[in-house]
C-alpha cells in the first residue's frame, strides 16, 4: 500500500496528515502493515511533526480501531484514574472526554 503525507495547513507542522494513495486500497491488514513496516518513521515523525493524522482507512468496527491503535502503540494501556470521565467501549478503547462542550 502506497500513502501520501501532508500538514493541513502552512506553516503549521502538526498534524502530518497520511492518507491510502489509492482509496479503494486501504484495507485493515494494510493499515496495520504499513505500521508495523513504517514504525521507527512513524515513530520519528510524531517527535518532528508533534501529531500524526490517519485518514482514509477503512476502519469501520471499534474491534478494527482497537488493532490500529494495538498496532501504533503495542504496550497501550487501559485509563485509570485519569483526570476526566470516560466509558469503555471495548478493550483499551474509551470515549472522549464527558464533560461537556
Amino acid at each position: 500500500m502506497q500513502v501520501k503525507t501532508l500538514n493541513l495547513e502552512k506553516p503549521q507542522t502538526l498534524p502530518l496528515l497520511i492518507e491510502p494513495a489509492d482509496q479503494g486500497s486501504a484495507s485493515l491488514s494494510d493499515l496495520i502493515e504499513y505500521i508495523s513496516r513504517e514504525r521507527n518513521w512513524l515513530d520519528q515523525t510524531l517527535l518532528e511533526q508533534g501529531g500524526v493524522l490517519l485518514r482514509g482507512f477503512t476502519i469501520q468496527e471499534i474491534d478494527e480501531f482497537q488493532d490500529v491503535a494495538q498496532a501504533l502503540i503495542p504496550e497501550l494501556k487501559p485509563y485509570v484514574e485519569g483526570q476526566s470521565p470516560r466509558t469503555k467501549v471495548t478493550g483499551n478503547v474509551y470515549t472522549s472526554t464527558e464533560f461537556p462542550a
